[in-house]
C-alpha cells in the first residue's frame, strides 16, 4: 500500500482518528482519499480495504464441525465486530465460513454497537429470544469481550486463536456436555 517508515506515523494518525468508529458507522474505504492526500499513499482509484482484509482473514475449519453440531442441537448466532460491508463480503467467500444458517446475526456495523459495550450483549440476548441467560454459551477470542456476558449470567468460552485445533476440540467437549 505504500506505508513505510517515513509516512507510518501519519498513516497511524489517520487510522487512529477513525478506529473507534470502524466497526460502527464509518466505512473503512472512506479514509482512502485522506490516506492518499495526507499520507501520500499511491492507492489505485479502485482500491478497497475490504478485499485486502479478507485476504488476511484466516478461516478456522477446525471449528466448523463444532458449529455444525451446535446448529443441530441449539440455536446459534454470530455476534461480531465487523467493518461495514465486511460480513457480507466474507460470507460470499465459501471457503472462509462454514455453510451454516445462523439463527441470529448481530453485526456491529449494522446495529451500531460493538463489543465490549454492554448494550450489544443485551441486544443479542433479546434478538435470540433467550429469557434464561445461563442458556447462552458465548465464544470469543478476546477476554475483555467476555467480562460483561459473564456478569449477565452467560456461559463463556475464551477461544485461543493461536491454537485453533486444540481450542476447537475443547469447545466441542463443552458443547457436547451441555
Amino acid at each position: 500500500m505504500g506505508v513505510n517508515p517515513s509516512n507510518e506515523a501519519r498513516y497511524q494518525q489517520v487510522w487512529g482518528k477513525y478506529k473507534e468508529r470502524l466497526s460502527l458507522d464509518y466505512d473503512v474505504d472512506d479514509m482512502i482519499p485522506e490516506l492518499k492526500a495526507d499520507v501520500g499513499l499511491p492507492l489505485a482509484a479502485d482500491f478497497s480495504f475490504l478485499p485486502e482484509f479478507i485476504k488476511r482473514f484466516n478461516p478456522n475449519p477446525a471449528i466448523w464441525p463444532v458449529i455444525e453440531y451446535a446448529k443441530k442441537h441449539y440455536q446459534i448466532g454470530l455476534l461480531t465486530n465487523m467493518y461495514p460491508r465486511m460480513y457480507q463480503a466474507i460470507a460470499q467467500k465459501t471457503d472462509l465460513l462454514p455453510e451454516v444458517v445462523w439463527d441470529v446475526i448481530v453485526d456491529s456495523s449494522v446495529v451500531k454497537l460493538q463489543k465490549p459495550n454492554p448494550e450489544i450483549y443485551q441486544l443479542a440476548q433479546k434478538l435470540a429470544k433467550v429469557t434464561n441467560p445461563a442458556e447462552i454459551l458465548f465464544v470469543d477470542n478476546i477476554e475483555a469481550n467476555l467480562i460483561y456476558p459473564k456478569q449477565m449470567g452467560w456461559q463463556t468460552f475464551l477461544f485461543d486463536c493461536t491454537e485453533p485445533e486444540k481450542s476447537s476440540a475443547f469447545l466441542s467437549k463443552v458443547i457436547i456436555n451441555r
